[in-house]
């Protein structure tokens, strides 16, 4: 019961947080969306032909191992939701970005896993206010978000390293990448992480805190009938 008790005067916390002090400030609420990238063939750079280097380049900024076709890769973003108003491809507010091909991260935000290389420098994407500029260029604020029907539905830019290699190109459902000796393609999925919303962890805060307080009360007993008549 004092497990049930605590936990739900957290969701109560947690609930209050997201309901009173989140709405007054004038950023958008944060919203998380997952990244699949699935491999669907493999390139050498222009010129070098199959099998390019052989074997994996040793340098950090390479692939080793190299991606395999029918591999499934993953990443994940959080943006401030007033990019889902918008329609169609337009910047926004990120506070957490990061996608791993085999050994290599491209993260905006934090340090790395051993092991593990994070290689990003910067986004190609739309720069705000820029009439004249396109949706992939360098050292935009974050990648173009695809907007539709107010959810994102694809990314068009990218995310790229020193010398623009390594890089991942993104192409509305498709995406792109090489580490300079060895390039893959194939398709790029974007899904939301289901959020549970501030009223409903009110509700399942204030359950867990009646259930468990449910024991702390007794109702006095008035003896046998027998006694009080």
């Amino acid at each position: 019961m004092q497990i049930a008790r605590r936990l739900g005067l957290l969701l109560l916390l947690l609930a209050s947080v997201e309901l009173l002090i989140l709405p007054s400030q004038s950023a958008g609420m944060p919203v998380t969306f997952n990244l699949s990238l699935t491999v669907n063939s493999a390139v050498c750079p222009e010129g070098t032909g199959p099998p390019c280097l052989s074997p994996p380049c040793p340098f950090p900024d390479c692939w080793n191992p190299r991606p395999a076709v029918g591999r499934t890769y993953g990443g994940f973003f959080t943006v401030d939701d007033d990019v889902l108003s918008k329609t169609g491809i337009n910047s926004g507010t990120l506070t957490a970005f990061s996608i791993q091909i085999e050994n290599i991260i491209w993260d905006a935000f934090v340090g790395h896993p051993p092991g593990v290389n994070n290689q990003f420098v910067g986004f190609r994407g739309p720069i705000p206010g820029c009439s004249t500029c396109g949706n992939f260029e360098l050292f935009a604020p974050s990648p173009g978000f695809d907007v539709e029907n107010g959810t994102i539905v694809a990314l068009v830019g990218g995310v790229f390293g020193g010398a623009d290699f390594p890089f991942v190109d993104f192409l509305s459902g498709s995406f792109g990448a090489n580490d300079g000796t060895f390039g893959i393609e194939g398709t790029l999925a974007v899904s939301r992480v289901p959020q549970l919303p501030s009223f409903a962890l009110f509700g399942l805060g204030l359950m867990l805190v009646g259930v468990s307080m449910r024991g702390s009360f007794k109702i006095p007993s008035l003896g046998p009938r027998s006694a009080r008549d």
